[in-house]
């Protein structure tokens, strides 16, 4: 079914005529490269908050973490991406290390497009309950602002 089709019957006011990606769009890219010792507490390290009147196209997300010195006892090593909406925060990825070796890595890509509106929040987190030892934590994210 073609996309007026599934339009017919809304008043014309309530449809624009072009595309998401045309409102005066706004690329908003972030990516942390983090090498850190654990123990370190879980922590938010980048985060973004649609602008009032506009929304954004939460296009590309990817989180990776890898042991780079092996610990002492592993722990969870782990890199999260969360939205907030409406006030509630929802962990929707994560990337989790158990492993102790050098070299050991967990990763995850979004495969699929989220819609953010205004006053929701996207934030990258991360931490590693391990004694002693390195994770390099390397996570971005990329979306498009636009106006609604």
């Amino acid at each position: 079914m073609a996309y007026r089709e599934l339009l017919d019957g809304v008043p014309k006011d309530r449809v624009r005529g072009t595309n998401w990606y045309d409102r005066n769009p706004k690329i908003i890219a972030a990516h942390i490269e983090d090498l850190d010792i654990a123990p370190h507490a879980y922590s938010v390290v980048k985060s973004y908050t649609v602008p009032a009147n506009r929304a954004a196209m939460l296009e590309h997300i990817s989180l990776v973490v890898t042991r780079s010195v092996a610990a002492g006892t592993v722990g969870r090593a782990r890199a999260a991406g969360n939205i907030t909406v409406d006030g509630v925060t929802t962990i929707f990825m994560k990337a989790i290390l158990f492993k102790n070796q050098v070299g050991d890595q967990s990763s995850e890509q979004m495969g699929t497009s989220v819609m953010l509106l205004a006053g929701n929040t996207i934030t990258i987190g991360r931490g590693d309950s391990s004694t002693g030892g390195k994770c390099d934590y390397n996570c971005s994210y990329k979306l498009t602002e636009f106006d609604v």
